[in-house]
């Protein structure tokens, strides 16, 4: 499993720090040095506790440091980084997918509006027809009980 740590000072500048790392059986016991950032990798083969210990030259002032302890072990590392990408490809599958059916929904709805004025034209042709076939029924059951008093006889 590797080990990363890190640690970084916060409210000052130009700080020096210190870290002191120690394996469980004491073969690594070595402290690493640096202003503002002190940085750390190892390759952890021991099983038990390391003793990770941070400090500061800072004097009587208060520092605020931030001590940052990942370990990652890089079978699983690697397992992860699948699961992600198939995440990731199913994520894009997603979009894709709901730009498809943006694409649809817009394409439906320019066809709906374009289907709206034929069907419009349609219906005022239909009613146009439905009211001179009206007249003309009225005109002929008119005409065909029209009585002429002319040729009326009694």
């Amino acid at each position: 499993m590797e080990i990363t740590n890190k640690v970084k000072s916060y409210n000052t500048q130009s700080q020096q720090l210190h870290l002191h790392v120690q394996s469980p059986s004491k073969r690594l016991n070595k402290w690493y040095h640096g202003k503002d950032l002190v940085h750390f990798h190892h390759n952890a083969t021991e099983t038990g506790d390391y003793e990770v210990c941070a400090t500061a030259d800072a004097g009587l002032r208060a520092v605020r440091v931030l001590l940052t302890i990942a370990g990652m072990d890089q079978k699983l590392a690697g397992e992860y980084l699948e699961k992600t990408q198939k995440i990731d490809e199913h994520i894009k599958s997603m979009a894709l997918s709901s730009q498809f059916r943006q694409y649809t929904i817009r394409r439906d709805t320019k066809l709906q509006d374009i289907n709206k004025s034929y069907i419009d034209t349609f219906s005022t042709v239909q009613t146009l027809a439905m009211i001179a076939c009206a007249f003309v029924q009225v005109f002929t059951l008119k005409r065909f009980f029209r009585t002429d008093p002319t040729k009326i006889r009694i």
